[in-house]
């Protein structure tokens, strides 16, 4: 099995000497935008490679005991990659892990240090990429964060990472939702406050009774999906896979909410404001999965077509130039303006 990569690296140059890292540099206001996106390379990554964890053994789908693959499998770490500030060097982390966080025994969180290179003059594919380390996500007490669904104290489903400018990263998660800052070691720095009305009040392992048992806060498996940080490293923006249950999220267990949520959080003083960001189609319950940010705007969104498949829609025209339609002020409940035209 090979997993590709799809990537755009040609404004990316600076120098690497270690793996620590750095926010890149800000873009100069004066820079004009430009909308649409051109790939520029494509690359390969062994579905069966195997990372620096030094894991031993095997982990199986729960209930599946057949079904296995190695504790060090080197895979799913394109939930989400950004630059570390340093020469061709990213951090990327898989999310929860293999067969939807219900496993035999508890798959270990973990992140990537990844070098990246692409020649843009040679045939596709044309990326390189190299696993230089694996660091385990940590709390303060030195436990393992873990993608096991039933294990509420611990649980981790990395989806966002964004690099901060002071030598941290900072993670969304989406089992809480929650948004971490780590340290260059993977040991939590503080857990970020998010408002009450984005958590659900009685989480699960299994989704369909999570999806059915709450009445508020995240669908199941449809937490914080994207984030994104101002290019001054002040400002975090978190935006949630799907609509909130008490924004007319749900049909019943169909996902049929269009109003999805855009959380600002300020890093030194925690104000948060909220946003909303309107989808076009619910596509089969798929949301949105990553965001973006450039001169202190919102700058892009992208999500899964109707197919499920992956493939991606960028949609630069809905936030760039100016501000999403503003839910600082809004109660827990709320309706949104539906789109039109």
């Amino acid at each position: 099995m090979l997993r590709v990569l799809a990537t755009a690296l040609a404004v990316l140059a600076l120098t690497i000497s270690s793996l620590s890292f750095h926010a890149p540099s800000p873009v100069a206001a004066s820079q004009a935008l430009t909308p649409g996106i051109t790939l520029i390379g494509k690359g390969e990554v062994s579905g069966s490679a195997l990372d620096t964890s030094g894991l031993t053994g095997n982990i199986c789908q729960a209930g599946a005991p057949a079904n296995c693959v190695p504790k060090s499998i080197f895979g799913g770490f394109g939930s989400d990659i950004t630059y570390t500030g340093h020469d061709d060097v990213f951090i990327a982390a898989p999310d929860r892990g293999p067969f939807d966080g219900l496993t035999d025994e508890p798959y270990i969180d973990r992140f990537y240090f990844l070098h990246i290179t692409t020649d843009v003059d040679a045939p596709f594919p044309n990326i390189s990429t190299t696993l230089l380390d694996t660091r385990f996500f940590r709390d303060k007490g030195g436990r393992n964060f873990v993608g096991a669904a039933g294990d509420f104290n611990a649980r981790l489903d990395p989806e966002g990472i964004r690099v901060g400018p002071n030598g941290t990263f900072y993670v969304s998660d989406e089992y809480g939702p929650y948004v971490f800052e780590f340290n260059r070691q993977g040991q939590l720095v503080r857990r970020l406050e998010v408002p009450s009305k984005f958590f659900i009040a009685n989480p699960s392992s299994d989704p369909n009774t999570e999806l059915t048992g709450n009445t508020s806060g995240r669908q199941a498996n449809r937490g914080m999906e994207g984030l994104a940080i101002s290019p001054d490293g002040k400002t975090l923006f978190g935006i949630m896979q799907n609509a909130l249950i008490q924004d007319h999220g749900l049909s019943g267990t169909d996902r049929v909410g269009l109003n999805n949520r855009i959380l600002k959080l300020d890093l030194a003083t925690g104000e948060t404001h909220e946003y909303v960001y309107l989808l076009d189609a619910i596509n089969r319950g798929q949301g949105v999965w990553l965001l973006m940010a450039s001169l202190l705007l919102l700058a892009g969104v992208i999500g899964p077509d109707s197919l499920g498949s992956g493939h991606g829609e960028y949609l630069p025209q809905r936030l760039i130039s100016a501000r999403p339609p503003s839910m600082s002020r809004a109660p827990a409940r709320i309706t949104p303006p539906s789109r039109s035209g």
